[in-house]
């Protein structure tokens, strides 16, 4: 709506189809400047500098190719003990530098499971829990 300077009326401003045109023309049409631009291609070479940094290091881990020099020791506390260098890092394996053991159905967590089972062993043998009268 505007208001005619002639008659001070309001009227209905009707467009032309070529600025009709235009208007969606300009709805249509992202809005880039400058800054944006700059903004998305930065964060375009981060995206791939990450990409190309994951594989770098992929390629930087070496395989080991040496012989295996660790082995279980029955016996022993320790599978690898502290003395000893660590040249590979074998999982099935207990290390006294680190304290990591391995958990598999052989071997298991030093867990000594007494001192839960106190309250159980008193009630199979007194029938009550506590030695306090009901």
């Amino acid at each position: 709506m505007a208001i005619d300077k002639v008659t001070g009326k309001r009227q209905k401003l009707v467009k032309t189809e070529i600025e009709k045109k235009e208007e969606k023309r300009k709805k249509a049409l992202p809005k880039f400047d400058t800054k944006y631009e700059e903004e998305l291609i930065k964060q375009l070479f981060e995206e791939d500098q990450k990409k190309q940094d994951i594989d770098n290091f992929e390629n930087m881990i070496p395989e080991y190719s040496g012989p295996f020099v660790h082995h279980e020791r029955p016996g022993e506390e320790w599978d690898v003990p502290i003395t000893e260098e660590i040249q590979y890092f074998d999982p099935e394996l207990s290390y006294e530098l680190t304290g990591y053991r391995p958990i598999n159905m052989t071997k298991g967590l030093d867990f000594d499971p007494t001192p839960f089972c106190e309250m159980a062993n008193i009630y199979n043998s007194t029938g009550r829990y506590t030695n306090f009268p009901e």
